[in-house]
This record gives structure tokens, sequence and C-alpha cells, in this order.
């Protein structure tokens, strides 16, 4: 049997698709589905969501909703593909509403749909959606809360100014904040103009990864627009420099 022969498998198309959708590469994806037609390989329920996906990260949101409603079946695969699309392009609202769809249908959202989720809450401002999705990742589904998802709500409560909100969810965390954690705190004091944290935040992200010198940044920006008592206060922080 020649090269000409060959067919290539499902997998091998949905190696390809997954490859596509993570470098973007929409007009490569596209050639890919006609060969998918060609062979008849679209109606498959696990060809069709890597197709969801795939249109989804790429941006062409109508595609991945059209191809997400002819799906054969709806999984918990296809659930977070469309989730994930509309949260990319910043439906926020939709976004909310597709998980509460998702839930009423019986399907239960694992970890990763969670966090995408939550980050459209965060940059669509939904603060008691979001809240409502932490509420219920945990007490109904029984997802174990990950660091990824508390920073998309100490995001989402920076962002909006809720700073002691913020504290208190940092302060209850089940485990130690990590970088990010610290960092998107501190970007918050910077968005508001709030230096009263920022030294302190800054010495926690640098406890936790010293190499970076984003929280020197940060700090400096900050001490720009507050004052000379924030800068006097921020001369501790080369001590922690290597």
């Amino acid at each position: 049997m020649g090269m000409a022969d060959l067919v290539p498998n499902k997998i091998t198309f949905i190696s390809i698709l997954d490859a596509c959708a993570n470098e973007a590469s929409l007009d490569e994806g596209r050639l890919l589905h006609s060969c998918l037609m060609e062979f008849q390989y679209e109606s498959e329920l696990v060809v069709g969501n890597s197709l969801v996906n795939l249109y989804g990260k790429c941006g062409s949101l109508a595609d991945a909703v059209r191809l997400f409603w002819k799906l054969p079946k709806i999984n918990l695969s296809s659930w977070t593909a469309i989730i994930t699309a509309y949260g990319q392009q910043g439906w926020g609202r939709e976004t909310f509403l597709l998980s509460q769809q998702m839930m009423e249908n019986g399907e239960v959202p694992n970890e990763i749909t969670f966090i995408s989720v939550l980050s459209s809450c965060s940059h669509a401002g939904m603060v008691e959606e979001a809240w409502e999705i932490m509420f219920a990742m945990q007490k109904e589904c029984f997802v174990t809360a990950r660091p990824e998802h508390f920073d998309c709500l100490v995001d989402l409560l920076g962002r909006a100014g809720l700073l002691m909100q913020l504290q208190a969810v940092i302060d209850n965390m089940p485990f130690h904040p990590g970088a990010n954690t610290w960092m998107a705190f501190l970007g918050s004091c910077k968005l508001h103009n709030n230096g009263s944290h920022a030294t302190h935040l800054a010495l926690h992200s640098l406890e936790v990864d010293s190499a970076t010198a984003a929280p020197y940044v940060l700090l400096s920006n900050i001490c720009t627009t507050v004052g000379d008592d924030l800068e006097e206060d921020s001369a501790m922080l080369p001590q922690l420099k290597t």
C-alpha cells in the first residue's frame, strides 16, 4: 500500500486539531475541518468537541456555537469547550448562564470548566456571580478549589476595588498564597491608588519568588502616585534582592 492509500484516523486528526487550537491557527484548522468532512469524521463526538475547541480558541465564536449545537451528544468536554470559547471573547454573562444550564442538565463541571467561568466573571466584573460559582463548585459539585480558582476571584475583587473582601479571601485560603496571588493584590493597589498595603504585599510576593523584578516595578509605580511616605516604607525591599 502506497502513501496515497493511507487514511489518517480520527486520533491523528484530533491531535492536529488540538495543535492548531493551541497555536490559534484558524486557516490550518479550517483546512483540516474540510478533510474531516471528506472522511466523515465530523459527526463523531470526540472530533466535534475538538472542532468546537479549535474555533473557540481561534476566536471564531459563531463557528464554535454552530458546531456545538450540531454535536450528536453534549458531554463535559463539549460544555467546557463552548464555555471557554465564550469566556475568551469576553461574554461573561453568557459564560455564567451556560454553566448554570450545564448543571441544570445534570452535567457536573470539572475544575477546568470552573476556571473558565471564574476567569470570564473576573473580566466582566461579575462579583456576585463569581461568589455563586465558588459556592456551587465546592458545596454542590464537590470540586476542590485550586490556586487558579482563587487567583480568578482575587483578580475580580481587585478590579472591583473590594480590597477588604480580597484580603479576607487570601486570609482564608486553604493553602499559602502564591506569587500570582500577591501580585494580583499588588496590582489592585496600583489600580486604585491604594498604598496602605503595597509594601507588605510586595514583601510577600518576593518571599515566594525573589528572582522577579515585577513587585519592585509595581511598587515604584505606586510610590510615584501615592507619595513619599510609601517610598520610605519601600526602602526595605532591596534588602531581599539576591
